[in-house]
């Protein structure tokens, strides 16, 4: 049997072939994307339906001693943010991380649920795919983001529970929330 060069070069690609990494950012397979460094987070509206939550930016809105609600405002009041191993945190004043919490899927039997943020990191299981900020954790059962008017004179963000069928009320819009750089 005769070894042709063709034939080597082959059998010394294979190997490389198998152990050259693949960024897990960028995977096809799994649709996580990396988010820049420092970013507002953005709503785009799924559908086409309440025109006023398309666009504006999360930002925060003081509910009592050291915690806050997340509304959607201008530009202005938009709050930075960025990315830490699986958690969603903003840079609030005063200075400080203030993660991402989920309130407790036992909202009355709704199907939506209060977002607010607090000192330290927050709740674990965010990540970034195409279709923006996404929150994976075996018990919650995340089904997409709402921005919805209630409370605070601005539309207030929400998480929808996938596991409760629900008719969401009027105020509310389903929308995504992707990274803007800042």
């Amino acid at each position: 049997m005769r070894t042709t060069i063709a034939a080597i070069a082959t059998f010394l690609t294979i190997p490389f072939a198998f152990a050259i990494p693949q960024p897990s950012s960028t995977s096809v397979a799994s649709g996580i994307i990396t988010a820049p460094s420092s970013y507002y987070l953005k709503t785009r509206v799924v559908g086409h339906s309440h025109n006023d939550k398309d666009n504006p930016y999360v930002s925060k809105y003081h509910a009592g001693a050291g915690t806050a609600d997340l509304t959607l405002q201008s530009i202005d009041f938009a709050s930075p943010a960025f990315f830490n191993s699986g958690y969603q945190v903003f840079n609030l004043d005063p200075p400080g991380p203030f993660g991402i919490i989920m309130s407790d899927y036992d909202n009355g039997g709704t199907g939506w649920n209060l977002v607010t943020t607090a000192p330290g990191y927050g709740d674990v299981g965010f990540f970034f795919d195409a279709t923006g900020l996404q929150y994976e954790f075996q018990e919650i059962g995340f089904a997409g983001w709402l921005a919805c008017d209630c409370w605070h004179g601005a539309p207030q963000l929400f998480w929808q529970y996938a596991y409760l069928p629900e008719t969401l009320p009027s105020t509310c819009a389903e929308v995504e929330l992707l990274p803007v750089a800042i």
